[in-house]
């Protein structure tokens, strides 16, 4: 999963580094950086009968008014016994945002991604921890104020949709933002 995050993390920095020397692109057309959010330790995750701790972290690009990203994440049930679940999660999301006041914006995003999901329960004939690895569907709203001239709070509401186990979370989210408002 390191491999996956590092590619993209490489190749979305070659994009944006290989459009800083075309002389015929105006400025809003450039892919650049927009924001990095992390959501720790204030995240939580939910599914049909656990729920637990979630860590997110996501790097958004923007090229117009269209924003790309970048999310990983990963969460695990409460256990005081025995072994809890666990999911791990790589997206990649198009979105948009809606800017409701000077300080106030409304962030949507879908996509796409690999979803991993370990339990004891996967396969209930052998002991111990089995993942069961697959294609999710991320959706994600963002609301997100702006406290100071780089620095956002976000409430973030996500589920990832995916044949394994279908997940919800809640969290905030503290964002740094490459551009002053």
């Amino acid at each position: 999963m390191k491999k996956y995050i590092f590619m993209c993390l490489l190749l979305s920095y070659f994009a944006g580094y290989g459009q800083e020397f075309n002389p015929h692109m105006q400025e809003d057309d450039r892919f650049r950086f927009n924001s990095l959010s992390v959501t720790f330790p204030l995240g939580i995750y939910m599914d049909g009968n656990t729920g637990g701790l979630s860590f997110d972290a996501m790097g958004t690009f923007t090229k117009k008014k269209h924003l790309f990203s970048i999310m990983a994440g990963t969460s695990g049930e409460f256990s005081v016994l025995g072994t809890p679940d666990v999911t791990q999660q790589v997206n990649v999301l198009y979105g948009r945002e809606l800017k409701l006041s000077r300080t106030l914006y409304l962030e949507g995003h879908i996509g796409g991604g690999y979803f991993a999901y370990g339990s004891v329960d996967v396969d209930p004939t052998r002991s111990g921890l089995e993942y069961d690895y697959t294609i999710g569907l991320p959706i994600l709203g963002k609301f997100r104020i702006h406290t100071g001239p780089r620095f956002s709070l976000a409430l973030n509401l996500g589920t990832n949709i995916n044949s394994a186990n279908t997940i919800y979370t809640v969290g905030i989210a503290f964002q740094w933002n490459s551009r002053k408002w």
